[in-house]
């Protein structure tokens, strides 16, 4: 299967070909039909991941916290290794998307093989096929647009942002 993956090093994307992942009890695997490239989140993620060491730092003031837990723990040589390791990945993009559930984990009632669905969170990435817990994905109704449907997400965010808003 293919997917949609940044090199967090020097922010190169590739379109990769990865094995299926596999099925675990409480997910659900999702055949993608559409996926929604966020013009705020992930274009931000990409840039990040095209600056240097030190703008990357400044971006990520809780990752810098991490990297320092590590140091104190483990000494310069094999935080220096982890870092780079991690810097070397590629990491998937994506994190809104809308599908055909294809089979469901060990534990999961409310989804059928053949629902419509809309997914969300870093599990829901540009690829073919997905497996995403069951709180982070939503059944459609089966006449659902899924190309509107992958904008869900999204919509949430949106929603949970005004509704701090007004409620404080």
């Amino acid at each position: 299967m293919q997917q949609i993956a940044q090199k967090l090093k020097n922010g190169n994307i590739r379109l990769m070909e990865m094995p299926v992942p596999n099925l675990r009890p409480g997910m659900v695997l999702v055949q993608n039909h559409f996926s929604l490239i966020s013009a705020g989140t992930e274009s931000n993620t990409v840039k990040t991941a095209r600056k240097s060491l030190i703008g990357k730092a400044k971006e990520r003031p809780q990752q810098v916290k991490q990297v320092l837990d590590v140091l104190k723990q483990h000494g310069p040589i094999q935080t220096y290794r982890a870092v780079m390791k991690k810097l070397d990945a590629y990491s998937p993009l994506g994190y809104s998307c809308a599908g055909e559930v294809i089979d469901v984990g060990d534990g999961v009632n409310e989804f059928r093989i053949g629902d419509k669905v809309a997914c969300g969170g870093a599990t829901a990435a540009h690829a073919e096929v997905i497996v995403v817990p069951v709180n982070l994905c939503v059944k459609l109704n089966s006449d659902a647009d899924l190309r509107l449907a992958a904008y869900n997400t999204l919509g949430a965010i949106a929603f949970q942002a005004s509704a701090r808003r007004i409620c404080g």
